[in-house]
């Protein structure tokens, strides 16, 4: 499809993105990193860009899944620092898959980094309450939120999140079991 894309006439841009998302899907993980780099870099259209961005913390997200046996280095702060610079150059500030993606990031950056949990937990806080201010209603979002809150040690947020999941979810049981937990 790529050649094809090429022989077509596919703009340069385009056909960068193609193949880092082929990377990606190859596992080759130092080559999809680059090649949405420069599709991110290069491309002038807005959608690409997007694009290109939620690709590459896809790429950052995975790698920081294997450790240390991830082909980049510190991929879980690569993440945090690309979606919030991107977030804020692109003007994504209502794109609530990407304050997802951060908060997500943020949350696997703190276990990487112990000496700087604190930060990252507290902006992994941030970004899950702006998914929700943002009116995304799901209910591992509440569960994200309470379980930075209780590592953060701060128990009265924490059961904040807990009613609000209630509230929002009236008939799960998690948020009473995690208040259980809390209760402990």
């Amino acid at each position: 499809v790529l050649a094809e894309m090429i022989a077509a006439g596919a703009s340069d841009e385009v056909t960068a993105y193609v193949q880092a998302e082929v990377d990606y899907a190859r596992g080759e993980y130092a080559s999809a990193e680059s090649g949405f780099h420069d599709v991110l870099e290069q491309a002038q259209d807005p959608l690409l860009q997007r694009r290109a961005l939620r690709s590459l913390a896809e790429v950052y997200r995975d790698c920081a899944d294997l450790g240390d046996a991830s082909p980049l280095a510190d991929p879980a702060a690569s993440g945090v620092t690309l979606l919030t610079d991107g977030i804020s150059h692109f003007s994504l500030q209502y794109d609530s898959t990407l304050w997802e993606m951060l908060g997500e990031a943020c949350f696997q950056a703190a276990q990487a980094h112990p000496d700087a949990a604190v930060g990252y937990l507290e902006q992994a806080a941030q970004s899950f309450e702006q998914v929700l201010a943002l009116g995304v209603q799901r209910d591992y979002l509440y569960a994200n939120l309470y379980s930075v809150y209780y590592q953060l040690g701060d128990y009265q947020k924490a059961a904040e999140a807990l009613n609000a999941y209630k509230t929002a979810f009236p008939e799960d049981y998690l948020p009473y079991a995690f208040e259980g937990m809390l209760y402990i």
